[in-house]
């Protein structure tokens, strides 16, 4: 049910209540899986999302484990962004994912 709700969060106009719903969404781990399509439009949507909202969501994807690797395209788009704190997320992510495709030593 907490999942659930969370991902509801995901779509939230406020996108500050988005923030916080990614942030405790990374602490379900696999059980966040179901809010997996959410987590990934929070990431790659044009709309205005944090930082940290956008770096929660691609945490949360690295939880989810290999049942993930529908997100691994975006992630590794992600190891060459600008913002070392989303490059980073993406790095921890894909090593979590897909080890196999994980930069060796961290991102960029």
């Amino acid at each position: 049910m907490v999942v659930a709700d969370l991902n509801q969060f995901l779509a939230d106009p406020d996108l500050m209540v988005r923030q916080a719903a990614a942030g405790f969404l990374l602490r379900y781990g696999a059980a966040a899986q179901p809010a997996m399509g959410n987590l990934l439009h929070l990431v790659t949507n044009g709309e205005p999302n944090t930082i940290y909202a956008r770096a929660f969501a691609i945490q949360a994807l690295g939880g989810i484990g290999p049942e993930a690797k529908p997100a691994v395209p975006v992630l590794l788009g992600f190891l060459t962004h600008s913002n070392s704190n989303l490059c980073f997320a993406a790095s921890n992510s894909l090593s979590q994912i897909a080890p196999e495709l994980a930069p060796r030593g961290g991102s960029k």
